[in-house]
């Protein structure tokens, strides 16, 4: 049942722009408005609230009250200043699930100071100093379910310094990954959606796919894989949306994909499948929505 909420910031300066937000990931979010003043948000039960955080930052939350703060389950700091320093202020924010740090220049010891957060399932990382080192902190996160690590430094031995996080349900990995990297992943049994997009990953590293089972959503895009990895997808037994746009699968490779019954959404757009190829694998597979060539 949808519920109002009504939560209040400081009055002279806004602390950013409030949302609200799906819990699933990923997510769009809803603008509300000025994270200022006395607000009422009608809240459905799958939502939460969040702020993004304008140029007060970080420090700005030591200005709202501990009510609120244990309002907002998200937050954006990907549009403001943030440091190592930043996260030294004693900030109570007990519901945390989800934090934005895109962007920002931080690495290492920041994320060792997020495991304050005891509940966070959701961390984003894009375009961040993070390294391998960094990735080990990980592991000590025992609720994170979703990880954003594109554009880091972090690579294959990352991966295997994460250790076994069973918690962890979506992964988006930077572009040196390769099939080394790829071993890894059977430590993540949980994993239902991988980004390898833009990776160094080959044909027959995709086979280290299979540990996967629970995968349902598998994005390819633009990687170097052609026709001889399509067998391997096939063995996804869970898998309902594939992306392989900007890869070398051509015609031959798509009538392996005629025997994924469950596929819904299959997206090929600038690959070499032609026309004909890819009407023919409509025909096989209808209740799949097809996009492409």
């Amino acid at each position: 049942m949808p519920k109002d909420v009504s939560i209040s910031f400081p009055e002279k300066q806004s602390l950013g722009s409030l949302y609200v937000a799906e819990h699933s990931f990923p997510h769009l979010r809803k603008w509300v408005g000025e994270a200022r003043g006395k607000i009422v948000v009608r809240l459905e039960d799958d939502r939460m609230l969040g702020v993004a955080l304008g140029s007060l930052g970080w420090e700005g939350l030591a200005h709202t009250g501990e009510r609120e703060l244990a309002l907002l389950e998200s937050l954006d700091v990907s549009t403001c200043h943030f440091s190592e320093r930043s996260l030294s202020h004693d900030i109570a924010l007990a519901n945390l699930s989800e934090i934005r740090l895109d962007y920002l220049k931080i690495g290492d010891p920041e994320v060792r100071l997020l495991k304050r957060f005891e509940g966070l399932k959701t961390i984003w990382l894009t375009g961040t100093e993070i390294t391998d080192g960094g990735a080990r902190e990980f592991r000590e996160f025992r609720q994170i379910e979703n990880l954003v690590l594109k554009s880091t430094g972090i690579t294959d031995q990352g991966l295997s310094n994460m250790g076994e996080i069973t918690s962890l349900r979506c992964l988006n990995l930077p572009t040196q990954i390769t099939d080394r990297g790829l071993d890894f992943l059977k430590n993540f049994p949980s994993l239902a959606r991988l980004d390898l997009s833009f990776t160094k990953i080959t044909n027959e590293g995709l086979k280290q796919l299979e540990a996967l089972p629970r995968l349902t959503e598998l994005y390819l895009n633009d990687t170097t894989i052609g026709d001889s990895a399509v067998p391997h997808l096939t063995e996804l037994d869970s898998l309902k949306a594939l992306f392989l746009s900007g890869t070398r699968v051509s015609d031959a490779g798509l009538t392996h994909l005629e025997s994924c019954s469950k596929l819904e959404h299959l997206e090929l757009r600038d690959t070499r499948a032609t026309e004909i190829g890819v009407a023919r694998l409509r025909s096989r597979l209808a209740n799949c929505a097809v996009f492409g060539p």
